[in-house]
């Protein structure tokens, strides 16, 4: 799974990377670290780690190596040319760019699954139209 900073939690790279028995399944979560910071200092005693947070760490560590190497970066930069300018596109095209029009998380997802719904049936029209490029703000526009 590639995706941005908002995206790095072990939560999440555990389960994407392991199945429940703790076997690796294959898959792994590319995402660039945050940096964690110890607002409390360094530590002061030395505790004894526990083998969970212990084999967690590991994985963290393995996935920052598979980001830092060279096909994770060359994954990150293809995320930045595909994904990110085709959400920049979406929100402009439906003006979703300064603000949503409903306050609300539940609202404000609904808002944008029915953009997005609307994205897919104008693709789909214009395929049925017989028109090979995927312009739709021209639809847009008619409408």
């Amino acid at each position: 799974m590639l995706a941005d900073t908002g995206y790095d939690s072990n939560d999440l790279g555990e389960a994407i990377e392991y199945d429940a028995a703790g076997r690796p399944t294959g898959r792994r979560l590319v995402v660039p670290q945050r940096r964690r910071h110890n607002r409390y200092g360094g530590r002061t005693r030395s505790w004894r780690e526990t083998y969970r947070r212990r084999t967690r760490r590991r994985h963290r560590e393995a996935r920052r190596r598979s980001y830092e190497g060279r096909f994770g970066r060359r994954l990150d930069k293809r995320r930045g040319r595909t994904v990110e300018p085709f959400f920049g596109r979406f929100k402009e095209q439906f003006e979703l760019v300064d603000h949503v029009r409903h306050r609300g998380l539940g609202n404000t997802r609904t808002q944008l699954l029915a953009a997005l719904l609307l994205y897919q049936l104008l693709l789909v029209y214009n395929r049925l139209k017989g028109r090979e490029d995927a312009e739709v703000k021209w639809i847009l526009d008619l409408l």
